[in-house]
Protein backbone atom coordinates (compact mmCIF):
# COMPACT_ATOMS: atom_id res chain seq x y z
CA UNK A 1 0.00 0.00 0.00
CA UNK A 2 1.45 3.39 -1.00
CA UNK A 3 1.99 6.11 1.64
CA UNK A 4 -0.65 8.33 0.02
CA UNK A 5 -3.24 5.58 0.05
CA UNK A 6 -2.40 4.66 3.64
CA UNK A 7 -2.89 8.30 4.72
CA UNK A 8 -6.30 8.36 3.04
CA UNK A 9 -7.38 5.14 4.75
CA UNK A 10 -6.30 6.51 8.16
CA UNK A 11 -8.10 9.81 7.53
CA UNK A 12 -11.35 8.09 6.56
CA UNK A 13 -11.09 5.90 9.67
CA UNK A 14 -10.71 8.98 11.87
CA UNK A 15 -13.71 10.60 10.19
CA UNK A 16 -15.84 7.50 10.87
CA UNK A 17 -14.82 7.49 14.52
CA UNK A 18 -15.65 11.18 14.91
CA UNK A 19 -19.10 10.68 13.30
CA UNK A 20 -19.76 7.73 15.57
CA UNK A 21 -18.84 9.74 18.69
CA UNK A 22 -21.11 12.63 17.60
CA UNK A 23 -23.94 10.19 16.90
CA UNK A 24 -23.64 8.63 20.37
CA UNK A 25 -23.67 12.09 22.03
CA UNK A 26 -26.66 13.15 19.95
CA UNK A 27 -24.79 16.03 18.33
CA UNK A 28 -25.80 17.21 14.81
CA UNK A 29 -23.42 16.70 11.94
CA UNK A 30 -21.43 19.84 11.07
CA UNK A 31 -22.28 21.42 7.73
CA UNK A 32 -19.38 20.86 5.29
CA UNK A 33 -17.66 23.93 3.92
CA UNK A 34 -19.37 25.24 0.81
CA UNK A 35 -22.84 23.94 1.72
CA UNK A 36 -25.45 26.19 3.32
CA UNK A 37 -26.96 25.33 6.68
CA UNK A 38 -30.55 24.14 6.21
CA UNK A 39 -31.57 23.53 9.81
CA UNK A 40 -33.17 26.99 10.08
CA UNK A 41 -34.99 26.97 6.73
CA UNK A 42 -38.76 26.84 7.15
CA UNK A 43 -41.28 26.04 4.41
CA UNK A 44 -42.67 29.09 2.69
CA UNK A 45 -46.39 29.67 3.31
CA UNK A 46 -46.74 31.11 -0.20
CA UNK A 47 -47.78 27.76 -1.72
CA UNK A 48 -51.22 26.96 -0.34
CA UNK A 49 -52.19 24.16 -2.73
CA UNK A 50 -51.51 20.54 -1.87
CA UNK A 51 -48.97 18.68 -3.99
CA UNK A 52 -51.38 16.99 -6.44
CA UNK A 53 -53.34 20.10 -7.56
CA UNK A 54 -50.22 22.32 -7.42
CA UNK A 55 -48.41 20.08 -9.91
CA UNK A 56 -51.33 20.13 -12.32
CA UNK A 57 -51.54 23.93 -12.04
CA UNK A 58 -47.82 24.70 -12.39
CA UNK A 59 -45.95 21.85 -14.08
CA UNK A 60 -45.57 20.77 -17.68
CA UNK A 61 -44.53 17.28 -18.76
CA UNK A 62 -40.87 17.70 -19.69
CA UNK A 63 -40.12 14.35 -21.35
CA UNK A 64 -41.71 11.32 -22.96
CA UNK A 65 -44.55 11.09 -25.49
CA UNK A 66 -46.59 13.74 -23.61
CA UNK A 67 -43.74 16.28 -23.60
CA UNK A 68 -45.03 19.84 -23.51
CA UNK A 69 -48.50 18.89 -22.27
CA UNK A 70 -49.90 20.12 -18.93
CA UNK A 71 -49.07 17.85 -16.00
CA UNK A 72 -51.76 15.24 -15.35
CA UNK A 73 -51.80 12.56 -12.70
CA UNK A 74 -53.12 9.09 -13.34
CA UNK A 75 -55.48 8.07 -10.58
CA UNK A 76 -53.07 5.59 -9.01
CA UNK A 77 -50.38 8.31 -8.87
CA UNK A 78 -52.72 10.92 -7.41
CA UNK A 79 -53.82 8.60 -4.62
CA UNK A 80 -50.20 8.04 -3.58
CA UNK A 81 -49.36 11.76 -3.66
CA UNK A 82 -52.47 12.61 -1.62
CA UNK A 83 -51.54 9.98 0.98
CA UNK A 84 -47.95 11.17 1.51
CA UNK A 85 -47.51 12.23 5.12
CA UNK A 86 -44.82 11.98 7.76
CA UNK A 87 -44.41 8.26 7.17
CA UNK A 88 -41.95 6.73 4.72
CA UNK A 89 -43.54 6.08 1.32
CA UNK A 90 -42.10 3.13 -0.63
CA UNK A 91 -43.01 2.68 -4.31
CA UNK A 92 -41.86 -0.52 -6.03
CA UNK A 93 -43.20 -0.44 -9.57
CA UNK A 94 -42.38 -1.58 -13.07
CA UNK A 95 -40.10 0.43 -15.33
CA UNK A 96 -41.87 3.06 -17.44
CA UNK A 97 -44.96 2.90 -15.22
CA UNK A 98 -44.85 6.49 -13.96
CA UNK A 99 -43.37 6.05 -10.48
CA UNK A 100 -40.58 8.62 -11.03
CA UNK A 101 -43.16 11.30 -11.81
CA UNK A 102 -44.53 10.90 -8.28
CA UNK A 103 -41.16 11.64 -6.74
CA UNK A 104 -40.28 14.51 -9.08
CA UNK A 105 -43.68 16.19 -8.82
CA UNK A 106 -43.65 15.98 -5.03
CA UNK A 107 -40.08 17.31 -4.94
CA UNK A 108 -40.99 20.28 -7.15
CA UNK A 109 -43.90 21.13 -4.84
CA UNK A 110 -41.63 21.00 -1.78
CA UNK A 111 -39.06 23.24 -3.49
CA UNK A 112 -41.77 25.80 -4.21
CA UNK A 113 -42.66 25.75 -0.51
CA UNK A 114 -39.07 26.48 0.46
CA UNK A 115 -38.17 23.01 1.72
CA UNK A 116 -34.58 21.70 1.78
CA UNK A 117 -34.51 18.48 -0.24
CA UNK A 118 -32.12 15.66 -1.00
CA UNK A 119 -32.08 13.38 -4.03
CA UNK A 120 -30.17 10.20 -3.19
CA UNK A 121 -29.12 7.83 -5.97
CA UNK A 122 -26.87 4.76 -6.11
CA UNK A 123 -24.05 6.95 -7.47
CA UNK A 124 -24.11 10.77 -7.30
CA UNK A 125 -21.74 11.14 -10.28
CA UNK A 126 -23.73 8.92 -12.64
CA UNK A 127 -27.28 7.85 -11.82
CA UNK A 128 -27.89 10.87 -9.56
CA UNK A 129 -26.77 13.40 -12.12
CA UNK A 130 -28.72 11.57 -14.83
CA UNK A 131 -31.93 11.85 -12.80
CA UNK A 132 -31.23 15.52 -11.98
CA UNK A 133 -30.24 16.65 -15.46
CA UNK A 134 -32.60 14.66 -17.61
CA UNK A 135 -35.71 14.75 -15.46
CA UNK A 136 -35.59 17.19 -12.54
CA UNK A 137 -33.78 20.08 -14.25
CA UNK A 138 -36.00 19.73 -17.32
CA UNK A 139 -39.06 19.79 -15.08
CA UNK A 140 -37.83 22.91 -13.24
CA UNK A 141 -37.10 24.67 -16.55
CA UNK A 142 -40.73 24.12 -17.60
CA UNK A 143 -42.11 25.45 -14.29
CA UNK A 144 -42.21 29.29 -14.23
CA UNK A 145 -42.48 29.40 -10.43
CA UNK A 146 -39.20 27.51 -9.99
CA UNK A 147 -37.34 28.52 -13.16
CA UNK A 148 -37.59 32.22 -12.25
CA UNK A 149 -36.38 31.65 -8.68
CA UNK A 150 -33.16 29.70 -9.28
CA UNK A 151 -30.41 31.35 -7.26
CA UNK A 152 -27.32 29.22 -7.66
CA UNK A 153 -26.12 25.84 -8.85
CA UNK A 154 -22.78 24.52 -7.74
CA UNK A 155 -20.89 21.34 -6.90
CA UNK A 156 -18.86 20.95 -3.70
CA UNK A 157 -16.32 18.18 -3.18
CA UNK A 158 -16.28 16.50 0.24
CA UNK A 159 -12.66 15.40 0.49
CA UNK A 160 -12.29 11.91 -0.95
CA UNK A 161 -16.04 11.23 -0.73
CA UNK A 162 -17.01 12.64 -4.08
CA UNK A 163 -19.04 15.64 -5.15
CA UNK A 164 -22.34 17.03 -3.88
CA UNK A 165 -24.35 19.00 -6.45
CA UNK A 166 -26.52 21.72 -4.87
CA UNK A 167 -29.13 24.09 -6.33
CA UNK A 168 -30.88 26.80 -4.31
CA UNK A 169 -34.01 28.89 -5.02
CA UNK A 170 -35.42 32.27 -4.01
CA UNK A 171 -38.28 30.41 -2.33
CA UNK A 172 -35.82 29.17 0.28
CA UNK A 173 -35.87 25.68 -1.16
CA UNK A 174 -32.84 23.71 -2.26
CA UNK A 175 -31.93 20.27 -3.40
CA UNK A 176 -28.68 18.33 -3.24
CA UNK A 177 -27.69 15.28 -5.29
CA UNK A 178 -25.89 12.68 -3.15
CA UNK A 179 -24.73 9.11 -3.64
CA UNK A 180 -25.63 6.13 -1.48
CA UNK A 181 -22.08 4.83 -1.72
CA UNK A 182 -20.72 7.68 0.46
CA UNK A 183 -21.59 8.15 4.17
CA UNK A 184 -20.13 11.65 4.03
CA UNK A 185 -22.55 12.63 1.25
CA UNK A 186 -25.56 11.06 2.97
CA UNK A 187 -24.65 12.93 6.18
CA UNK A 188 -23.88 16.25 4.51
CA UNK A 189 -27.24 18.01 4.99
CA UNK A 190 -30.30 18.11 7.22
CA UNK A 191 -33.36 18.10 4.93
CA UNK A 192 -37.13 17.84 5.19
CA UNK A 193 -37.67 15.91 1.94
CA UNK A 194 -35.80 12.81 0.76
CA UNK A 195 -36.22 11.27 -2.67
CA UNK A 196 -34.35 7.94 -2.87
CA UNK A 197 -34.13 6.67 -6.45
CA UNK A 198 -33.40 3.10 -7.65
CA UNK A 199 -33.30 1.75 -4.12
CA UNK A 200 -32.67 -1.81 -5.31
CA UNK A 201 -29.27 -0.77 -6.67
CA UNK A 202 -28.07 0.87 -3.46
CA UNK A 203 -25.04 -0.85 -1.89
CA UNK A 204 -25.57 -3.19 1.04
CA UNK A 205 -22.92 -1.32 3.01
CA UNK A 206 -22.15 2.40 2.90
CA UNK A 207 -18.44 2.99 3.34
CA UNK A 208 -18.17 0.60 6.25
CA UNK A 209 -20.98 2.34 8.20
CA UNK A 210 -23.76 -0.14 7.46
CA UNK A 211 -27.08 0.12 5.64
CA UNK A 212 -27.27 3.42 3.69
CA UNK A 213 -31.07 3.73 3.88
CA UNK A 214 -31.25 4.49 7.65
CA UNK A 215 -28.35 6.91 7.19
CA UNK A 216 -30.34 8.82 4.57
CA UNK A 217 -33.58 8.76 6.59
CA UNK A 218 -31.72 10.14 9.63
CA UNK A 219 -31.24 13.43 7.76
CA UNK A 220 -35.00 14.07 8.18
CA UNK A 221 -34.98 13.99 11.97
CA UNK A 222 -34.63 17.77 12.32
CA UNK A 223 -37.89 18.27 10.37
CA UNK A 224 -40.19 15.78 12.05
CA UNK A 225 -43.30 17.92 11.49
CA UNK A 226 -42.64 18.48 7.76
CA UNK A 227 -40.95 15.16 6.99
CA UNK A 228 -41.37 13.65 3.52
CA UNK A 229 -39.53 10.46 2.51
CA UNK A 230 -40.14 8.72 -0.83
CA UNK A 231 -38.20 5.55 -1.63
CA UNK A 232 -38.80 4.29 -5.17
CA UNK A 233 -37.33 1.58 -7.32
CA UNK A 234 -37.76 -1.12 -9.89
CA UNK A 235 -36.94 -4.42 -8.13
CA UNK A 236 -33.85 -6.46 -8.94
CA UNK A 237 -32.95 -9.29 -6.55
CA UNK A 238 -34.89 -10.94 -3.71
CA UNK A 239 -33.86 -9.42 -0.40
CA UNK A 240 -32.43 -6.19 -1.84
CA UNK A 241 -33.28 -2.78 -0.37
CA UNK A 242 -36.41 -2.40 -2.53
CA UNK A 243 -37.80 -5.81 -1.56
CA UNK A 244 -36.93 -5.24 2.10
CA UNK A 245 -38.69 -1.88 2.35
CA UNK A 246 -41.69 -3.06 0.34
CA UNK A 247 -42.19 -5.90 2.82
CA UNK A 248 -41.74 -3.50 5.76
CA UNK A 249 -44.95 -1.71 4.74
CA UNK A 250 -48.51 -2.87 4.17
CA UNK A 251 -47.91 -3.69 0.46
CA UNK A 252 -50.80 -1.84 -1.12
CA UNK A 253 -51.92 -3.09 -4.53
CA UNK A 254 -54.23 -1.54 -7.12
CA UNK A 255 -57.57 -3.32 -6.69
CA UNK A 256 -60.07 -2.81 -9.49
CA UNK A 257 -63.79 -3.77 -9.30
CA UNK A 258 -65.40 -5.72 -12.13
CA UNK A 259 -68.97 -5.08 -13.22
CA UNK A 260 -69.92 -8.25 -11.34
CA UNK A 261 -68.77 -6.63 -8.09
CA UNK A 262 -65.59 -8.66 -7.64
CA UNK A 263 -62.58 -6.44 -6.87
CA UNK A 264 -59.05 -7.78 -7.20
CA UNK A 265 -55.51 -6.79 -8.13
CA UNK A 266 -55.06 -8.22 -11.66
CA UNK A 267 -52.00 -10.44 -11.98
CA UNK A 268 -50.33 -11.78 -15.11
CA UNK A 269 -52.41 -14.95 -14.93
CA UNK A 270 -55.52 -12.80 -15.44
CA UNK A 271 -54.33 -11.60 -18.87
CA UNK A 272 -55.51 -13.49 -21.95
CA UNK A 273 -52.75 -13.28 -24.62
CA UNK A 274 -55.10 -14.16 -27.48
CA UNK A 275 -57.82 -11.63 -26.60
CA UNK A 276 -55.22 -9.13 -25.31
CA UNK A 277 -57.49 -8.40 -22.38
CA UNK A 278 -57.74 -8.58 -18.60
CA UNK A 279 -60.10 -11.39 -17.53
CA UNK A 280 -62.15 -11.23 -14.34
CA UNK A 281 -61.47 -14.44 -12.36
CA UNK A 282 -64.99 -14.39 -10.95
CA UNK A 283 -67.29 -13.92 -13.96
CA UNK A 284 -64.93 -14.19 -16.95
CA UNK A 285 -65.70 -10.65 -18.17
CA UNK A 286 -62.90 -9.36 -20.40
CA UNK A 287 -61.54 -5.82 -20.56
CA UNK A 288 -59.80 -5.36 -23.89
CA UNK A 289 -56.61 -3.38 -24.29
CA UNK A 290 -57.28 0.26 -25.09
CA UNK A 291 -60.03 2.58 -23.87
CA UNK A 292 -61.96 -0.24 -22.17
CA UNK A 293 -58.94 -1.26 -20.10
CA UNK A 294 -58.14 2.36 -19.20
CA UNK A 295 -61.70 2.97 -18.00
CA UNK A 296 -61.51 -0.28 -16.02
CA UNK A 297 -58.24 0.70 -14.32
CA UNK A 298 -59.57 4.16 -13.47
CA UNK A 299 -62.12 2.53 -11.14
CA UNK A 300 -59.38 1.10 -8.93
CA UNK A 301 -58.17 2.05 -5.47
CA UNK A 302 -55.14 1.13 -3.37
CA UNK A 303 -55.78 -1.59 -0.79
CA UNK A 304 -53.36 -2.90 1.82
CA UNK A 305 -52.73 -6.63 1.49
CA UNK A 306 -51.10 -7.24 4.89
CA UNK A 307 -50.47 -5.52 8.22
CA UNK A 308 -47.38 -3.34 8.08
CA UNK A 309 -44.31 -4.72 9.83
CA UNK A 310 -43.30 -1.09 10.46
CA UNK A 311 -46.14 1.30 11.23
CA UNK A 312 -44.10 4.20 9.85
CA UNK A 313 -43.84 2.66 6.36
CA UNK A 314 -46.50 2.74 3.62
CA UNK A 315 -45.56 0.62 0.59
CA UNK A 316 -47.06 0.31 -2.90
CA UNK A 317 -46.55 -2.29 -5.63
CA UNK A 318 -47.59 -1.86 -9.27
CA UNK A 319 -46.82 -4.03 -12.35
CA UNK A 320 -46.71 -2.38 -15.76
CA UNK A 321 -49.98 -3.85 -17.05
CA UNK A 322 -51.89 -1.87 -14.39
CA UNK A 323 -50.34 1.44 -15.43
CA UNK A 324 -52.28 3.54 -17.96
CA UNK A 325 -48.88 4.62 -19.32
CA UNK A 326 -48.45 1.15 -20.89
CA UNK A 327 -50.45 -1.33 -22.97
CA UNK A 328 -51.18 -5.03 -22.60
CA UNK A 329 -49.91 -5.58 -26.11
CA UNK A 330 -46.57 -4.06 -25.17
CA UNK A 331 -46.32 -6.24 -22.06
CA UNK A 332 -47.09 -9.37 -24.10
CA UNK A 333 -44.55 -8.45 -26.78
CA UNK A 334 -41.89 -7.86 -24.12
CA UNK A 335 -42.59 -11.28 -22.60
CA UNK A 336 -42.39 -12.99 -25.99
CA UNK A 337 -38.98 -11.42 -26.62
CA UNK A 338 -37.80 -12.35 -23.13
CA UNK A 339 -38.79 -16.00 -23.59
CA UNK A 340 -37.02 -16.28 -26.92
CA UNK A 341 -33.87 -14.56 -25.63
CA UNK A 342 -33.79 -16.44 -22.31
CA UNK A 343 -34.24 -13.17 -20.42
CA UNK A 344 -37.41 -13.85 -18.46
CA UNK A 345 -35.79 -12.56 -15.25
CA UNK A 346 -35.39 -9.16 -16.89
CA UNK A 347 -39.06 -9.17 -17.90
CA UNK A 348 -40.16 -10.10 -14.39
CA UNK A 349 -38.18 -7.21 -12.94
CA UNK A 350 -39.03 -4.51 -15.48
CA UNK A 351 -42.64 -5.46 -16.31
CA UNK A 352 -44.01 -7.60 -13.47
CA UNK A 353 -42.06 -5.61 -10.83
CA UNK A 354 -40.96 -8.84 -9.15
CA UNK A 355 -37.45 -9.36 -7.76
CA UNK A 356 -35.80 -12.52 -9.06
CA UNK A 357 -32.44 -14.14 -9.60
CA UNK A 358 -30.70 -13.72 -12.94
CA UNK A 359 -31.47 -16.11 -15.78
CA UNK A 360 -29.09 -18.96 -16.44
CA UNK A 361 -27.99 -18.64 -20.06
CA UNK A 362 -28.35 -22.03 -21.68
CA UNK A 363 -26.20 -23.01 -24.62
CA UNK A 364 -28.34 -24.82 -27.19
CA UNK A 365 -25.49 -25.43 -29.63
CA UNK A 366 -25.10 -29.14 -28.86
CA UNK A 367 -28.77 -30.05 -29.05
CA UNK A 368 -29.24 -27.85 -32.15
CA UNK A 369 -26.43 -29.72 -33.90
CA UNK A 370 -28.32 -32.96 -33.23
CA UNK A 371 -31.49 -31.83 -35.01
CA UNK A 372 -32.41 -34.04 -37.98
CA UNK A 373 -33.35 -32.27 -41.25
CA UNK A 374 -37.10 -32.38 -41.78
CA UNK A 375 -37.07 -33.57 -45.41
CA UNK A 376 -38.71 -36.37 -47.38
CA UNK A 377 -36.81 -38.99 -45.35
CA UNK A 378 -38.39 -37.83 -42.06
CA UNK A 379 -39.36 -39.83 -40.09
CA UNK A 380 -36.58 -42.32 -40.83
CA UNK A 381 -39.01 -45.26 -41.12
CA UNK A 382 -42.66 -46.17 -40.74
CA UNK A 383 -43.67 -45.62 -37.10
CA UNK A 384 -44.49 -48.66 -35.03
CA UNK A 385 -46.76 -46.73 -32.69
CA UNK A 386 -47.60 -43.05 -32.13
CA UNK A 387 -48.60 -41.38 -28.87
CA UNK A 388 -49.36 -37.80 -27.86
CA UNK A 389 -48.37 -36.02 -24.65
CA UNK A 390 -50.30 -33.03 -23.31
CA UNK A 391 -48.99 -30.49 -20.79
CA UNK A 392 -51.82 -28.32 -19.43
CA UNK A 393 -51.12 -24.65 -18.65
CA UNK A 394 -53.37 -21.83 -17.54
CA UNK A 395 -54.07 -20.43 -21.02
CA UNK A 396 -53.02 -23.25 -23.33
CA UNK A 397 -52.10 -26.90 -23.77
CA UNK A 398 -48.75 -27.87 -25.26
CA UNK A 399 -48.78 -31.12 -27.23
CA UNK A 400 -45.93 -33.35 -28.38
CA UNK A 401 -46.67 -36.07 -30.95
CA UNK A 402 -44.08 -38.83 -30.67
CA UNK A 403 -43.50 -42.06 -32.61
CA UNK A 404 -41.59 -45.25 -31.76
CA UNK A 405 -39.77 -46.77 -34.75
CA UNK A 406 -39.26 -50.53 -35.23
CA UNK A 407 -35.56 -49.98 -34.41
CA UNK A 408 -36.47 -48.57 -30.98
CA UNK A 409 -35.59 -45.00 -31.93
CA UNK A 410 -38.08 -42.39 -30.69
CA UNK A 411 -38.90 -39.46 -32.99
CA UNK A 412 -40.68 -36.21 -32.11
CA UNK A 413 -43.02 -35.71 -35.06
CA UNK A 414 -44.71 -32.44 -34.15
CA UNK A 415 -45.13 -29.93 -31.34
CA UNK A 416 -48.15 -27.66 -30.91
CA UNK A 417 -49.47 -24.95 -28.62
CA UNK A 418 -53.26 -24.76 -28.51
CA UNK A 419 -54.57 -21.68 -26.71
CA UNK A 420 -57.78 -21.47 -24.74
CA UNK A 421 -59.07 -21.85 -21.18
CA UNK A 422 -58.30 -25.45 -20.20
CA UNK A 423 -59.77 -25.00 -16.73
CA UNK A 424 -63.22 -25.12 -18.39
CA UNK A 425 -64.15 -28.70 -19.40
CA UNK A 426 -66.30 -27.46 -22.31
CA UNK A 427 -63.73 -25.05 -23.74
CA UNK A 428 -63.01 -25.42 -27.44
CA UNK A 429 -59.34 -26.14 -26.74
CA UNK A 430 -60.27 -29.71 -25.78
CA UNK A 431 -62.10 -30.29 -29.08
CA UNK A 432 -59.07 -29.03 -31.00
CA UNK A 433 -56.81 -31.25 -28.91
CA UNK A 434 -58.87 -34.38 -29.70
CA UNK A 435 -58.82 -33.50 -33.39
CA UNK A 436 -55.04 -33.04 -33.30
CA UNK A 437 -54.56 -36.44 -31.65
CA UNK A 438 -56.71 -37.99 -34.38
CA UNK A 439 -54.87 -36.21 -37.20
CA UNK A 440 -51.51 -37.50 -35.95
CA UNK A 441 -52.74 -41.07 -35.63
CA UNK A 442 -51.89 -41.41 -31.94
CA UNK A 443 -53.06 -44.57 -30.24
CA UNK A 444 -52.76 -43.02 -26.79
CA UNK A 445 -52.68 -39.49 -25.36
CA UNK A 446 -51.04 -38.96 -21.98
CA UNK A 447 -52.40 -35.84 -20.31
CA UNK A 448 -51.03 -33.97 -17.31
CA UNK A 449 -53.75 -33.75 -14.64
CA UNK A 450 -51.84 -31.60 -12.15
CA UNK A 451 -53.71 -28.50 -13.40
CA UNK A 452 -57.35 -28.39 -14.54
CA UNK A 453 -57.87 -31.87 -13.08
CA UNK A 454 -61.65 -31.80 -13.55
CA UNK A 455 -61.26 -30.95 -17.23
CA UNK A 456 -58.80 -33.81 -17.74
CA UNK A 457 -61.10 -36.30 -15.99
CA UNK A 458 -64.01 -35.12 -18.13
CA UNK A 459 -61.87 -35.65 -21.23
CA UNK A 460 -60.93 -39.17 -20.09
CA UNK A 461 -64.61 -40.05 -19.74
CA UNK A 462 -65.44 -38.78 -23.23
CA UNK A 463 -62.43 -40.19 -25.07
CA UNK A 464 -60.84 -43.51 -24.07
CA UNK A 465 -57.56 -42.61 -25.79
CA UNK A 466 -56.72 -40.10 -23.05
CA UNK A 467 -54.94 -41.14 -19.87
CA UNK A 468 -54.48 -38.78 -16.93
CA UNK A 469 -51.14 -38.64 -15.12
CA UNK A 470 -49.44 -36.96 -12.19
CA UNK A 471 -45.67 -36.68 -11.76
CA UNK A 472 -43.72 -37.75 -8.67
CA UNK A 473 -40.03 -37.25 -7.97
CA UNK A 474 -37.67 -39.74 -6.37
CA UNK A 475 -36.61 -43.24 -7.29
CA UNK A 476 -39.64 -45.02 -8.73
CA UNK A 477 -40.80 -46.82 -11.86
CA UNK A 478 -41.38 -44.86 -15.07
CA UNK A 479 -45.14 -45.35 -14.86
CA UNK A 480 -47.42 -47.18 -12.45
CA UNK A 481 -51.13 -47.16 -11.59
CA UNK A 482 -52.22 -44.69 -8.90
CA UNK A 483 -55.10 -44.75 -6.45
CA UNK A 484 -57.15 -41.90 -7.89
CA UNK A 485 -57.74 -43.10 -11.44
CA UNK A 486 -54.52 -41.43 -12.63
CA UNK A 487 -51.18 -42.98 -13.52
CA UNK A 488 -48.13 -41.91 -11.51
CA UNK A 489 -45.00 -41.00 -13.47
CA UNK A 490 -41.50 -41.35 -12.07
CA UNK A 491 -40.37 -38.07 -13.57
CA UNK A 492 -36.78 -38.25 -12.29
CA UNK A 493 -36.27 -41.60 -13.98
CA UNK A 494 -37.88 -40.43 -17.21
CA UNK A 495 -35.83 -37.21 -17.38
CA UNK A 496 -32.60 -39.17 -17.04
CA UNK A 497 -33.79 -41.49 -19.81
CA UNK A 498 -34.58 -38.57 -22.12
CA UNK A 499 -31.12 -37.04 -21.79
CA UNK A 500 -29.48 -40.45 -22.22
CA UNK A 501 -31.47 -41.02 -25.41
CA UNK A 502 -30.64 -37.56 -26.79
CA UNK A 503 -26.94 -38.17 -26.14
CA UNK A 504 -27.14 -41.62 -27.79
CA UNK A 505 -29.20 -40.31 -30.76
CA UNK A 506 -32.09 -42.64 -29.94
CA UNK A 507 -34.41 -39.67 -29.34
CA UNK A 508 -34.48 -37.58 -32.50
CA UNK A 509 -35.77 -34.03 -32.84
CA UNK A 510 -36.46 -32.49 -36.26
CA UNK A 511 -35.14 -29.16 -37.50
CA UNK A 512 -38.73 -27.88 -37.75
CA UNK A 513 -39.78 -24.22 -37.58
CA UNK A 514 -41.17 -24.75 -34.08
CA UNK A 515 -37.81 -26.15 -32.84
CA UNK A 516 -36.46 -22.66 -32.08
CA UNK A 517 -34.17 -21.61 -29.23
CA UNK A 518 -37.09 -21.23 -26.84
CA UNK A 519 -38.22 -24.80 -27.52
CA UNK A 520 -34.69 -26.22 -27.29
CA UNK A 521 -34.07 -24.43 -23.99
CA UNK A 522 -37.30 -25.98 -22.76
CA UNK A 523 -35.96 -29.45 -23.63
CA UNK A 524 -32.75 -28.91 -21.62
CA UNK A 525 -34.53 -26.83 -18.96
CA UNK A 526 -33.50 -29.02 -16.01
CA UNK A 527 -30.25 -30.44 -14.75
CA UNK A 528 -29.49 -33.10 -12.15
CA UNK A 529 -27.61 -31.80 -9.11
CA UNK A 530 -26.38 -33.21 -5.81
CA UNK A 531 -27.76 -31.70 -2.61
CA UNK A 532 -25.55 -31.10 0.47
CA UNK A 533 -26.92 -34.30 2.04
CA UNK A 534 -25.76 -36.35 -0.97
CA UNK A 535 -29.14 -36.78 -2.64
CA UNK A 536 -29.73 -36.24 -6.35
CA UNK A 537 -32.48 -33.92 -7.55
CA UNK A 538 -33.53 -32.19 -10.74
CA UNK A 539 -33.25 -28.39 -10.71
CA UNK A 540 -34.97 -26.08 -13.19
CA UNK A 541 -32.48 -23.77 -14.93
CA UNK A 542 -34.92 -22.38 -17.50
CA UNK A 543 -38.37 -21.10 -16.65
CA UNK A 544 -40.39 -22.80 -19.38
CA UNK A 545 -39.85 -26.56 -19.22
CA UNK A 546 -43.03 -27.65 -21.00
CA UNK A 547 -41.12 -29.31 -23.91
CA UNK A 548 -39.24 -31.49 -21.40
CA UNK A 549 -42.45 -32.33 -19.53
CA UNK A 550 -44.22 -33.41 -22.71
CA UNK A 551 -41.29 -35.67 -23.67
CA UNK A 552 -41.44 -37.16 -20.17
CA UNK A 553 -45.12 -38.00 -20.65
CA UNK A 554 -44.54 -39.25 -24.19
CA UNK A 555 -41.93 -41.79 -23.03
CA UNK A 556 -44.32 -42.87 -20.28
CA UNK A 557 -47.07 -43.27 -22.88
CA UNK A 558 -44.87 -45.47 -25.07
CA UNK A 559 -44.01 -47.58 -22.02
CA UNK A 560 -47.69 -47.88 -21.14
CA UNK A 561 -48.55 -49.04 -24.67
CA UNK A 562 -45.77 -51.62 -24.50
CA UNK A 563 -46.87 -52.94 -21.11
CA UNK A 564 -50.62 -52.89 -21.61
CA UNK A 565 -50.98 -53.88 -25.24
CA UNK A 566 -54.61 -54.83 -25.87
CA UNK A 567 -55.32 -54.55 -22.13
CA UNK A 568 -54.59 -50.77 -22.03
CA UNK A 569 -58.25 -49.79 -21.73
CA UNK A 570 -58.73 -52.08 -18.75
CA UNK A 571 -55.59 -50.76 -17.05
CA UNK A 572 -56.86 -47.20 -17.39
CA UNK A 573 -60.01 -48.05 -15.46
CA UNK A 574 -58.18 -50.10 -12.83
CA UNK A 575 -55.62 -47.34 -12.08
Amino acid sequence: MTERKADRVRRLARERKRRERRRKRGEPEPTPAGLPSTSTVQPSPAVELAAAPWCEANLVTASGPRKGEPWRWHKWQRRIVEAIDGRTTVIVAAAQSGKTSIGLGTLAHRLARGAPCMVAAPDSDRSGLTLARRRLEALIACCPVLASSVQETRATRLGQSGRVSLRTFDTGGSYAIVGAQSPAQLSSLDVSTLLADELARWPADCGGEGDPVPLALARLDAFEAARTAILMSTPVLPGDHAAEWLDAGDVRRWHVPCECGHAWAPEWKHIDPEAVAIICPSCGRSYADGAERLAFLDRGEWQATRPAADADVVSYHLPRWLSPASTLRGCLAARTRALRQNKLATWRRLVAAEPCEADVLLDTTDIRNRLVPEDSSWPPSTPKVCVSAVDVQRNRVEVAHVAMMPSGVVCLLDYERLYGRPVLPEDDVWRRLRQSVTDHGSRLAVCDAGYATDSVRSLMQRDARFVGTVGRSGERASIEPGRTGLFVLGVDTLKATIYERIAADTLLLPAAPWADDHFLRGVIAETEQTTPDGKRKWVKVYTRNEPLDTLVMALAGLELVRLAGPRRRRMTHVA
